[in-house]
């Protein structure tokens, strides 16, 4: 079953985020591979195995040459550039998400994520649904499938499709608010 996180939860998730990353209760590497799946919607392989040559800061996205779906840009919105500013660049290492092992790529987050989730309160949220979530939201902001489907990188419009009875519901919010026209210029609802 897939998860998405409302603006509240968010709220929640950010704010856990900072405390355990100013608390040193977790690795910034750690913390930031959370803030840029949020703000991204990649999936935690590609972001765990992120190399600054696969970061274009002039045009703003992401360039991978390997992901599920093959070669994929990645737009990067202000939220994911400022993360991306802000991590520290290990001398020697090409990955931006640093392990404990000179030269590696982070891979180790599942335990970070599970302390993380349930201080924010939300235990039942997989990594993997901050993916979900941020289709959510580009949903409630108005993006289309299509465009959600070039986001996410999906090959296939049907995998993004899973998506559409989120913008089903935001259209029915958006006809409610028509509807208030009607009711206000309408005997019958006087």
């Amino acid at each position: 079953m897939d998860r998405f996180l409302n603006l509240e939860e968010l709220a929640r998730l950010e704010k856990t985020l900072l405390e355990r990353e100013t608390t040193d209760r977790a690795s910034s590497y750690t913390i930031d591979t959370f803030r840029l799946l949020i703000y991204t919607g990649c999936r935690l392989g590609e972001v765990l195995s992120l190399k600054w040559d696969d970061v274009d800061f002039e045009d703003r996205c992401l360039r991978l040459n390997e992901s599920k779906t093959g070669k994929r840009t990645i737009p990067l919105n202000e939220s994911a550039m400022k993360v991306l500013c802000s991590v520290q660049k290990q001398e020697g290492n090409p990955y931006v998400f640093c392990g404990n092992k000179v030269g590696t790529h982070l891979v180790a987050v599942q335990k970070t994520w599970q302390r993380i989730r349930k201080k924010a309160g939300i235990s039942d949220v997989r990594i993997h649904d901050l993916r979900h979530s941020f289709a959510s939201f580009m949903i409630k902001n108005g993006v289309s499938i299509f465009e959600i489907s070039k986001l996410l990188g999906h090959k296939d419009i049907k995998t993004t499709m899973r998506y559409a009875h989120l913008a089903d519901r935001e259209l029915v919010e958006v006809t409610n608010k028509g509807g208030k026209m009607f009711e206000a210029n309408n005997k019958y609802f006087a």
